[in-house]
């Protein structure tokens, strides 16, 4: 086992360098530089699970989807004020329990519901990005065609129900996002070997029936944890809840005051604010909001400190 403290986000200003471009998931990156770290001396490859949700239906967003087309087929009129009463619930401490759900899943309905198991993923509202960025950076976007890229992969599913169309789209985007974590073990000479996307796996689960990938309104990766029940215990497959790669990344930033200021300076320092892609007041709002537990701004502020960091370490030097 391998600890990650609060102290380790702050690794990021190493790992940037290693990045071919920003990403920001503050489990997976940090998660797998210490990983990195951990394995340098006693090993030469790591083996990765990348792709398994992707193929197999096991991201809890899978079920967000199936609660979404209910919802979906409710009147706006009706729904509207039911999702804007939802939102503005206090955040928690808790990673995952009901308060936090329903917060979460209001905002996504918020987005088109063509976006399939995206809209549970997405950062920023249009209006909040009009508040957010500056306006001579907001000239430079097409806020109009800001999920296009996204929407593309939906169109080109053929998939005859939502689950599977959710799955052909996170395939040909999220797979490729988690691989570049792989990218961050080339700091330590690593190589990482992808068993689960050989070419012959992912051809024989594209024709396996969403019905026995996702049951219900709770069971994910079903025919997955099927197959393993005679090769992992019990506990492993069914005992732990699916938190991803997690760590309670809002709650440091509340309680741990080092990494609190160093946040604080990265996102005020003089090179921030010259590029004016966020209004520093912006950014001063989230900060108060996350301290308050009005809002969990905390995956927000990740992404824009590894934004600014990265732009230090590969544009700027």
């Amino acid at each position: 086992e391998i600890p990650y403290r609060s102290e380790h986000p702050r690794l990021i200003a190493e790992a940037v360098e290693w990045m071919d471009e920003p990403f920001c998931d503050v489990g997976i990156e940090i998660g797998t530089y210490l990983l990195g770290q951990g394995a340098n001396a006693g090993v030469s490859y790591v083996l990765s699970g990348e792709g398994g949700d992707e193929l197999f239906g096991g991201h809890p967003v899978y079920i967000a989807d199936k609660f979404a087309g209910i919802a979906d087929r409710v009147p706006r009129p009706i729904l509207n004020p039911i999702t804007w009463a939802l939102r503005r619930i206090p955040d928690s401490d808790q990673k995952k329990n009901l308060q936090v759900k329903l917060k979460r899943f209001a905002y996504g309905l918020s987005f088109p519901s063509e976006l399939l198991s995206h809209r549970w993923r997405i950062y920023y509202t249009r209006r909040e990005l009009e508040e957010a960025c500056g306006k001579e950076f907001l000239a430079h976007c097409d806020l109009d065609g800001m999920f296009d890229a996204v929407l593309r992969y939906s169109e080109e599913a053929d998939g005859g129900d939502r689950l599977s169309r959710s799955l052909y789209s996170d395939f040909h985007t999220l797979v490729s996002f988690y691989l570049r974590r792989v990218g961050l073990l080339r700091a330590f000479g690593l190589e990482s070997r992808l068993p689960l996307l050989d070419y012959r796996l992912v051809e024989y689960s594209a024709q396996i029936p969403s019905r026995m990938k996702v049951r219900g309104f709770s069971e994910t990766k079903y025919v997955y944890r099927k197959v393993l029940e005679d090769v992992l215990p019990r506990e492993i497959l069914y005992g732990r809840p699916k938190l991803g790669h997690s760590v309670p990344m809002k709650n440091w930033l509340r309680e741990d005051d080092k990494l609190k200021a160093w946040v604080l300076t990265t996102l005020s320092d003089a090179s921030f604010r010259e590029r004016g892609f966020v209004r520093p007041e912006f950014v001063r709002q989230m900060l108060d909001e996350h301290q308050r537990k009005i809002h969990n701004h905390s995956h927000r502020l990740w992404g824009l400190v590894v934004l600014e960091l990265w732009l230090r370490k590969h544009l700027d030097s």
